[in-house]
């Protein structure tokens, strides 16, 4: 991949980032709020995939102030979508314009005003001249090679350890993304890397899909029940409460039914399907195993 070809990637996801910023601002609609959150993680993935080709031992980094931004808008969208779980929540006991919701809105709204005050065209002009770092480098198919067995390695380490935390399931969802960001970036540059569309099966993609739903799902639980914390709860009355409280009971027992299916998944089928991976790569001696 030639310096030209990493930087039109680079700018292409700016130019998204831009996109969805603008889409954002203008409504703050969840979905908006997901495509750049979307596009802001395959930005990242493909600056620490550069980064491992890096002579000078720099990491690319994306500016403070877009980070921000994505953290931001990552909490406006969990607030939303706690909103919208409480409204499907079928119980006379829960009132749609009650403290709970009210309180979830007085949030939303104050962080609307967050993101909207960061100086987001700013930042992605910074963000741009950090990449500078790069200039006449090439990156070819080891780099991503490596950065691929390194994900893949790392999410193996966790499954062989038996130490699945929640904060380690977010680890290997955060891996497995990257994975696939990677891949599908050197598929639309058609470089010299050998995982073309017919090589990895539609299966194949299919199985990532469902388990990075999957983890997904989970994660959303875990911000779903950090959101029914004693910080929050404290903030209502006795009787709101109590009534949420047992929500939040029935929330932990769904999301502790999703984690042990997963690590079920984990424990006794992700592994071959990593392997296949081993068998697309042009670098020799590399297992998942």
């Amino acid at each position: 991949m030639t310096e030209s070809e990493i930087r039109n990637i680079i700018n292409n996801h700016y130019r998204q980032l831009n996109k969805f910023i603008r889409k954002v601002n203008k409504h703050f609609e969840p979905e908006s709020i997901h495509r750049l959150r979307v596009e802001y993680k395959k930005l990242r993935a493909f600056l620490r995939m550069i980064s491992v080709e890096n002579d000078c031992g720099k990491k690319i980094k994306i500016s403070k102030k877009l980070k921000n931004a994505y953290h931001v808008a990552g909490e406006i969208r969990d607030l939303q979508l706690q909103h919208q779980r409480m409204l499907a929540i079928k119980t006379k006991e829960i009132n749609p314009t009650g403290a709970y919701h009210q309180l979830l809105e007085r949030n939303i709204n104050k962080l609307k005003g967050e993101f909207a005050s960061i100086s987001l065209k700013k930042a992605i002009n910074k963000s741009i001249k950090k990449a500078k770092v790069l200039d006449g480098k090439k990156i070819n198919s080891i780099c991503g090679v490596k950065f691929i067995e390194d994900n893949c390695a790392a999410i193996v380490a966790i499954i062989i350890s038996g130490n699945f935390t929640d904060a380690n399931m977010h680890v290997i969802r955060k891996r497995l993304k990257d994975v696939f960001y990677t891949i599908h970036v050197f598929e639309d540059a058609k470089n010299e890397l050998k995982f073309c569309g017919s090589a990895i099966t539609k299966a194949e993609m299919e199985y990532f899909d469902g388990l990075l739903e999957e983890l997904g799902n989970f994660q959303d639980q875990i911000t779903s029940l950090a959101l029914l914390n004693d910080e929050w709860l404290n903030l209502l009355s006795t009787d709101d409460r109590q009534v949420l409280i047992a929500i939040k009971d029935k929330f932990s027992s769904d999301k502790n039914a999703i984690k042990n299916g997963i690590v079920i998944k984990l424990q006794s089928e992700i592994r071959p399907h990593l392997q296949i991976f081993s068998r697309l790569f042009s670098a020799p001696g590399i297992s998942f195993t």
